[in-house]
């Protein structure tokens, strides 16, 4: 599930077996692996939610 933190009541209290900071490459390579192991993950990542229809895959339009 994805959660967009500007619309959550706080304070908020979660219980996880495993969090990982960012969602690089490496960040979601773990969240994976420890997910598939039954592990309960979370993924904090600061930056803004894109899905495949917001990116035009041209680097002077993405890069900003």
């Amino acid at each position: 599930m994805i959660f967009d933190a500007t619309h959550l009541r706080l304070p908020l209290e979660l219980e996880t077996d495993l969090l990982v900071i960012g969602s690089g490459a490496g960040g979601l390579t773990v969240a994976m692996t420890a997910a598939e192991a039954g592990e309960r993950t979370l993924v904090l990542e600061g930056g803004e939610l894109l899905t495949p229809r917001d990116m035009s895959q041209r680097e002077e339009e993405m890069f900003p």
